[in-house]
């Protein structure tokens, strides 16, 4: 067996961590080596009995055959550190995956990509936060990295999408296995624009010690991770702290504090991460320079060029929702006009209505 089917194997055998494997790929010289070696490595203290019992009791040939076949039929790509396509940045974490699977297409460079985590109950905030902030990242070709769970990774997705960026998921699942089960669409759709990748074999259901395990490739992939509400025990935490551990960039969205959803947030800040009010404070913190027109010319293309008029009504609005008599006591125009506008505002995506005639800006 060739050294890529042998790192692929090896992913896929149980009992022991990526980081773990790495030091015995380290101690043996190569995944080949171990093989080589099952007697040998029995003996060595690092290595636990479980993943000892697995490796003895498994054919690595067979196991690649087996993957790699399941792959073909689903369009999936098995990449190591071998193939050119591995992300350099991932390479450069302390314990880079053994094998990815992709579907989709990955990036050439992820330097200008930035991990974005948060809340699964995601608040009226956070999706204002997340749609303004994601609009004007891939206004400006960045790639939205994140997990494709509920709340803010999946609306993080969804609008990166819907603005035509880019955008890649790291599940804590095999590929075949879709969670949370909702996401089947969404999966599909950034498969189209990106990538879904995972490091664990097919077949893996999306067990709750696998997400932490997976947030350290979310951190990975990026130069940056921000945080959009998290509570003060959250996994995205852990996410930050991954990302703190590989020396990259930790950011986040402030919130109130009267919320368990901004404790955590609120609390990194405390600690030192950049507070990111929006994408500038972004590309600041990670080195980026963008010039003046340049941001002109982007703001227009998310924000369309209104009249006096609309410029009026969108000077009421807030980023909190704001009832629509409200607005028309504010505007002296009649309930007819204001409607009417508001409707055009909608319709070029500035602002947004929520049940009960409520409406906010973008």
């Amino acid at each position: 067996m060739e050294e890529r089917e042998c790192l692929i194997a090896l992913n896929a055998i149980g009992g022991m961590s990526a980081s773990q494997k790495i030091q015995i790929i380290k101690q043996f010289g190569s995944a080949q080596d171990i093989f080589q070696s099952k007697e040998r490595l029995a003996s060595w203290p690092a290595a636990s009995p479980s993943f000892i019992r697995n490796l003895k009791s498994t054919d690595p040939g067979k196991i690649f055959t087996q993957e790699e076949k399941k792959a073909k039929l689903s369009g999936i790509r098995i990449i190591t550190q071998l193939n050119r396509e591995f992300p350099r940045l991932l390479k450069e974490i302390s314990d880079p995956p053994l094998a990815l699977y992709i579907k989709g297409t990955l990036p050439e460079d992820t330097s200008k990509s930035l991990a974005i985590v948060g809340s699964r109950k995601i608040s009226h905030y956070g999706q204002v936060v997340s749609e303004r902030i994601v609009n004007e990242l891939i206004a400006y070709g960045f790639w939205i990295v994140s997990g494709m769970a509920r709340g803010v990774d999946s609306m993080a997705h969804q609008t990166a999408i819907k603005g035509g960026g880019k955008t890649i998921a790291v599940l804590g699942s095999g590929l075949d296995v879709i969670y949370p089960p909702e996401n089947k669409n969404l999966m599909k759709h950034i498969t189209e624009n990106g990538a879904v990748i995972s490091e664990f074999p097919f077949g893996t259901e999306p067990h709750k010690r696998n997400f932490p395990i997976r947030n350290r490739i979310i951190s990975g992939l990026c130069p940056g991770l921000l945080v959009i509400e998290a509570r003060e025990k959250s996994g995205a935490l852990i996410s930050a702290n991954c990302a703190l551990d590989e020396g990259r960039e930790v950011l986040a969205v402030p919130g109130n504090i009267t919320s368990p959803n901004s404790k955590g947030t609120n609390q990194l800040i405390k600690q030192g991460a950049r507070l990111v009010e929006d994408s500038e404070d972004i590309f600041e913190e990670l080195g980026f320079h963008v010039y003046k027109e340049e941001k002109a010319h982007s703001t227009r293309s998310i924000f369309p060029e209104m009249n006096e008029e609309e410029v009026k009504i969108i000077s009421f609005l807030s980023y909190d929702p704001i009832p629509i008599d409200l607005i028309i006591q504010k505007s002296g125009a009649s309930p007819a006009h204001v409607h009417n506008i508001l409707l055009t505002l909608e319709m070029k995506g500035v602002i947004k209505q929520l049940p009960g005639k409520l409406f906010f800006r973008l």
